[in-house]
């Protein structure tokens, strides 16, 4: 009995002898369904995929099946166990929320104000145009 899950590989060692040809077919049969195998150095390896796509977990019979020429041979037959899927779940128990103490302020822009006499700017004025002026005399 072999016990095998959703995905396996299965590999079996076949001797055949008295034969000079080749073997025509090599299958794995699991309750009527057909999975190929193929042979390579007296080892015969069957991939089994989505197993459970086809069957429930339990137990099944099988046989390894060789076809050369016009003969048939099942030099193994047996049980299988289709083993259990395997599930994982997890489902939130609590929910915390935690809060950030975050505290915003608006800071108001410290404007300085001066004020100047009125005779002040216009002097400063009167400075500027007579500096422009000169400046310009000089460069014509």
């Amino acid at each position: 009995m072999i016990e095998i899950n959703n995905n396996s590989e299965l590999k079996f060692s076949l001797d055949v002898s008295g034969h000079p040809g080749p073997i025509d077919e090599i299958r794995l049969v699991v309750d009527k369904v057909y999975y190929p195998g193929i042979l390579e150095d007296g080892i015969v390896t069957v991939q089994l995929h989505n197993l459970y796509e086809l069957f429930k977990a339990g137990e099944y019979d099988y046989s390894l099946e060789i076809i050369i020429g016009n003969q048939y041979f099942k030099p193994i037959k047996d049980k299988i166990i289709l083993k259990e899927n395997i599930k994982v779940e997890s489902k939130i128990l609590t929910t915390e929320t935690k809060e950030n103490n975050i505290k915003v302020e608006r800071i108001e822009p410290e404007i300085k104000t001066e004020s100047l006499p009125i005779d002040s700017i216009s002097q400063q004025h009167k400075e500027t145009k007579l500096s422009k002026f000169l400046t310009e005399d000089i460069q014509t």
